[in-house]
């Protein structure tokens, strides 16, 4: 029987982020049908080739600190916090002037022809980056305070912003894929100011270099630094083998078709946002009723998210053409498959949480190079059997392969009682 606490302050958080998410992703989807038809296919693959390495880029210089944030916040008293988040903010600093320099240099020798890889595309993306891994910062300080309205409420001015922009650039000054860039540019500039204030205001930032937590911050992020790179490459793998072995068009037909199922992900990613402080507190216990609610909880969740993705494809099926452009209905094919590759996605965001809290963050490197490393040969592979298709039956196995093999890492760690099912089902009649 679940406890009062779990069933008051884990629903009520968990429904709060799920409906703050929930708006959020819906405002860009509003800008589904506008650049459907004010974009042709192939500059709408163009997009998303810079979008994906943009999510790449954010990965670099975000260095992980988000989720460092929310494993320090329980560890240290609030002077030594503030302390450590603004050396955590003082790293990511370091690491995109340190890329901005290198693209000053390296850039100008290199021969690329997408536009995207340019050396004043490279610079827009970097400051992209910068400001939005300072957004997630602060964002990761609401979520662990549980400040689920004051999340939403950030999150929501934002994506107005960029869909409030989108329209008023294409709409009058660039009617290309790089008027979306601008509006994505613009939108993280004033919302980073923003929260630089705030920050300046809530006595977050301390002017005091501190080695210690400057070390520990470079560590940690460091840790992770393969598992977040290996996991980002998923999204640029395949939209670059279709873009460079197919054509821009296919690549346009599969990212919208990737960006509706994107809104399975971003339900998934709501519930597991909400559900990690709570787990953060019960492993930190360290107390046996409380690793057998984690386990029960996660194998419930594992039925649940099926159920869910079932009811997504089919209502993502029959809605989406009255969505966007009939030139884009060739995108619809994606959907079922890039879907289900999300909902092991899911699967694996809650079990990883374990891995986070752990001090064998390590491990989870090791198994998205691994994973990494095959995602490309299999993209190649089933992409020259199956044409684009084949791209997202890649994305479905490698997201089924990832989580299995995290699953399987988390439960060499020991600790808690996965395999013990006469337990849990005891424990559960209680």
């Amino acid at each position: 029987m679940l406890g009062r606490g779990l069933r008051s302050s884990l629903l009520k958080h968990s429904t709060l982020y799920v409906v703050a998410n929930f708006i959020n992703s819906s405002i860009p989807f509003f800008l589904i049908p506008f650049l459907t038809t004010r974009l042709p296919p192939d500059n709408y693959g163009q997009l998303a080739l810079f979008t994906a390495f943009l999510n790449l880029m954010i990965a670099v210089i975000g260095f992980s600190q988000n989720a460092n944030i929310a494993k320090t916040y329980f560890e240290q008293d609030l002077k030594s916090f503030r302390l450590y988040f603004s050396n955590s903010l003082l790293l990511i600093t370091a690491i995109a002037i340190t890329l901005i320099v290198i693209s000053l240099i390296v850039v100008p020798f290199l021969s690329t022809p997408n536009p995207v890889f340019s050396q004043s595309l490279i610079i827009i993306t970097v400051v992209i980056s910068w400001f939005q891994s300072i957004f997630r910062m602060y964002l990761s300080v609401a979520q662990i305070e549980n400040k689920p309205i004051e999340y939403g409420g950030w999150m929501i001015f934002f994506s107005l912003l960029s869909f409030i922009l989108t329209v008023i650039i294409i709409s009058n000054y660039d009617a290309t894929w790089f008027g979306r860039v601008l509006a994505i540019m613009f939108a993280n500039i004033i919302i980073g100011c923003l929260v630089l204030i705030n920050i300046w205001k809530r006595n977050l930032l301390i002017v005091n270099y501190n080695t210690n937590y400057f070390s520990q911050s470079l560590k940690f992020g460091a840790q992770l630094f393969p598992h977040i790179i290996g996991a980002v490459s998923f999204s640029i793998t395949d939209k670059y083998i279709i873009s460079s072995f197919i054509n821009l068009e296919q690549t346009g037909y599969y990212a919208l078709g990737y960006q509706i199922s994107s809104i399975f992900l971003l339900f998934t990613t709501s519930v597991n946002k909400a559900y990690m402080p709570w787990l953060f507190k019960r492993l930190k216990s360290n107390n046996s009723r409380d690793k057998i609610m984690v386990v029960r909880i996660t194998y419930i969740y594992f039925i649940l998210i099926w159920i869910a993705a079932a009811i997504f494809i089919v209502f993502a099926l029959v809605a989406s053409p009255f969505l966007f452009d009939e030139k884009y209905v060739e995108a619809l094919k994606f959907i079922p498959w890039i879907t289900i590759g999300f909902a092991f996605n899911g699967m694996y965001l809650i079990v990883t949480n374990i891995m986070f809290y752990s001090d064998k963050r390590h491990l989870l490197g090791y198994v998205t190079l691994l994973i990494a490393i095959i995602n490309i040969p299999l993209n190649f592979t089933l992409s020259y059997f199956f044409s684009t298709i084949g791209v997202a039956y890649a994305t479905a196995l490698i997201y089924a392969i990832y989580f299995f093999l995290t699953w399987y890492t988390v439960q060499s760690i020991g600790g808690l009682p996965w395999s013990n099912l006469k337990l849990l089902w005891n424990d559960m009649k209680k």
